[in-house]
């Protein structure tokens, strides 16, 4: 039995104001689960909910979060899955300026293929926000719906003290170019996706996933003798 695996991408910025923003060419692995997870900002109001394209695959909202209080910031993760056209990806904000913008890719395989552009190898997602002074952040999951499911998250904080990956994860990318921003998973069940970084005045937002694995989708039996 394969267990998923994690591919880092590439993870960057730009703290150059645009309504659009174009990330380096990535070439994953066709019908692998491709996420990206994009850390956006607007000057005054409510930021728009990204949108992404490129790679020939279709890309679909997962879940986002909206900074505590706050309408500005947010973090949002996209899925895609399909047959892959190797290139640069395009996030896009619908012709509002964010001053800045931050994002990482990242692919996995041995997922659910079942659904379109990736819904199957979702099983569930959650979010979470904080502020004041913190030492971290913390996202909670249901029960898995299999042992051999894996987890994904992504961060994103401000202030000085890059976050790192939570007990047992593995970080995928980050980058400190313009509010931190840090992606991470592990090939086994945890329903507290975190992340901790040395106590400060900092404000983050996350999103959690349960990626599902294929032998989940195929289920177990004993075969007819």
């Amino acid at each position: 039995m394969a267990l998923v695996t994690g591919t880092h991408l590439t993870t960057s910025s730009s703290g150059t104001p645009a309504t659009s923003f174009t990330t380096a060419s990535v070439s994953p692995t066709s019908n692998n689960l491709v996420l990206i997870a994009v850390h956006s900002v607007v000057g005054s109001g409510t930021g728009n909910i990204p949108t992404v394209t490129g790679a020939g695959l279709t890309w679909v909202e997962v879940n986002h979060q909206y900074r505590s209080g706050v309408t500005t910031i947010l973090i949002t993760v996209l899925r895609g899955l399909g047959t892959v056209t190797p290139g640069a990806l395009t996030i896009d904000f619908a012709g509002q300026t964010q001053t800045q913008c931050s994002w990482s890719v990242n692919s996995f395989a041995n997922i659910d293929t079942s659904g379109s552009n990736g819904s199957g190898a979702i099983v569930q997602s959650a979010v979470n926000t904080n502020t004041g002074t913190t030492t971290g952040l913390s996202i909670t999951l249901s029960a898995f719906g299999s042992a051999n499911n894996a987890t994904y998250g992504a961060i994103n904080k401000s202030g000085n003290n890059a976050p790192a990956a939570g007990s047992g994860f593995t970080e995928l990318g980050t980058d400190t170019n313009t509010q931190l921003i840090e992606t991470e998973w592990k090939n086994t069940n945890d329903t507290s996706v975190d992340w901790t970084w040395g106590s400060e005045s900092a404000s983050s937002e996350g999103v959690a996933i349960e990626i599902k694995n294929v032998s989940a989708a195929a289920g177990s039996f004993l075969p007819f003798l």
